[in-house]
């Protein structure tokens, strides 16, 4: 949910289905008419009243006696009925036994792809540009209720975000944003069965979960190395996927292990990756300004630290 991702092509795929399945339908319901009407007269009106008209003459000419002209007459009403009748009986048969073997078949495509699975899945597979999420159990406080609320809405159509993703400033506008998507998915009745969207309070304690986890935004007035080789490199690739992160939200052992993270990020989401001389003065330029070793960095506590504070591109 909280990850700015677009879910335009997976809508647009449910939606030219329920089209293609109204069409089906509207072929059925047009045919089932036309040989309601076929039932009820002849094929082609013009062509039988000139038949009949003819008919009529040569009874009053004589040529015919009444019991012929009864006869020919029904013969000639029956055969335009039997023309077009059975025919277009038998298609709208095989129309509306063909619409009852999809039906099934339909609502348990529908059922799956809107379930929570199959939402991942599809928000997954239409776009290139989604950004992997994290481990639901590597979340800062990952027992805390905006930690189980981010989970338990965000995992349905795509991967748990890291709070780092975004900025405190950030991260109310991209929740409504993903809100209102949600509310929308729970409106569409029978297909959204399954997409509860979060309540106000539920969405405000999200927001303040992710604030006071958000990422630190770089302070360039720190920073006098800014516009050095690696320095500049720093600015250039990060730029790529989301807002340049302070140094100091990890210590010197923690960043070669976050920019591995974002390299894989950045091959997954077809983003240019810089070559292994950029990556190294990068990650040199970020251990120079880290934050100093504390209990946070103890094995017990680096993995939420890192977490709390990680970098998804995307943005």
């Amino acid at each position: 949910m909280m990850g700015d991702w677009h879910g335009g092509g997976m809508m647009g795929g449910m939606v030219g289905m329920w089209l293609l399945y109204g069409l089906f339908w509207l072929a059925v319901i047009v045919t089932v008419v036309m040989v309601a009407r076929g039932l009820r007269r002849p094929e082609d009106g013009g062509r039988s009243n000139s038949a009949l008209e003819i008919l009529e003459r040569r009874y009053a000419s004589g040529e015919i006696d009444r019991e012929t002209f009864e006869r020919m007459k029904q013969e000639l009403a029956g055969g335009g009925r039997r023309r077009l009748g059975w025919p277009l009986f038998l298609g709208g048969l095989l129309l509306v036994l063909a619409g009852l073997m999809f039906l099934p078949a339909s609502c348990h495509s529908m059922s799956g792809m809107m379930g929570p699975g199959g939402m991942h899945g599809m928000m997954g597979g239409s776009s290139g540009q989604m950004p992997p999420g994290i481990d639901p159990a590597a979340l800062p406080a990952p027992d805390s209720r905006g930690a189980r609320l981010l989970v338990r809405y965000c995992s349905r159509c795509h991967g748990v975000p890291a709070p780092g993703m975004h900025t405190a400033q950030d991260w109310p506008a991209v929740v409504e944003r993903m809100n209102g998507r949600m509310q929308r998915m729970a409106g569409r009745g029978m297909m959204m069965r399954r997409m509860a969207a979060p309540t106000r309070g539920e969405l405000d304690e999200i927001v303040a979960y992710l604030q006071g986890h958000a990422r630190q935004p770089l302070d360039r007035g720190r920073y006098g190395d800014l516009d050095s080789e690696a320095g500049r490199a720093f600015q250039q690739v990060c730029a790529q996927c989301h807002g340049l992160p302070d140094p100091g939200q990890h210590s010197a052992g923690e960043w070669p292990a976050v920019v591995a993270r974002m390299k894989q990020n950045m091959i997954t989401m077809g983003r240019q990756v810089p070559d292994e001389d950029t990556l190294a003065q990068i990650v040199a330029f970020l251990q120079n300004h880290a934050r100093e070793t504390s209990l946070r960095d103890q094995p017990m506590n680096r993995e939420a630290g890192r977490a709390g504070s990680d970098l998804v591109p995307g943005q």
